[in-house]
């Protein structure tokens, strides 16, 4: 499974969710899309000295969650 956050213009995820459309139709792919115009940010810091932190990114309005949602819909 491929979790992908895509920060693009609105023609270009037109383009890529025809294409995720076209292989969906030939069985090749289930997928979800959500889209919103701005993202999340979280940071888990275990160490910034040694620079051990994480950084989780999500779209805003839902993100990853609403993303499932669509996919099991269809």
């Amino acid at each position: 499974m491929l979790r992908i956050l895509i920060d693009c213009k609105a023609g270009q995820g037109d383009v890529i969710e025809a294409m995720f459309e076209c292989h969906a139709q030939q069985g090749n792919l289930r997928y979800g899309v959500h889209r919103c115009d701005s993202a999340l940010m979280t940071c888990l810091v275990f160490n910034l000295d040694k620079g051990e932190h994480i950084h989780f990114i999500d779209g805003s309005d839902g993100g990853f969650t609403a993303a499932a949602k669509n996919m099991k819909t269809k």
